[in-house]
């Protein structure tokens, strides 16, 4: 659980974007998988979520 709603708010950006981003990227190259960019911003999201989750 992420107690700061900043914090929070910032996590479902980065995810309403990396979502976006995965459409598009499956919309335009199915076949070649996700790009370097989106699994840039989704290994940060991850541990954006992990240094803000309390245990």
């Amino acid at each position: 659980m992420v107690r700061s709603d900043a914090q929070r708010r910032l996590l479902y950006d980065r995810d309403m974007a990396i979502t976006a981003l995965r459409r598009q990227n499956l919309a335009q190259n199915s076949e070649l998988g996700e790009s370097s960019e989106v699994m840039k911003l989704t290994g940060c999201y991850h541990t954006l979520l992990r240094m803000w989750a309390d245990v």
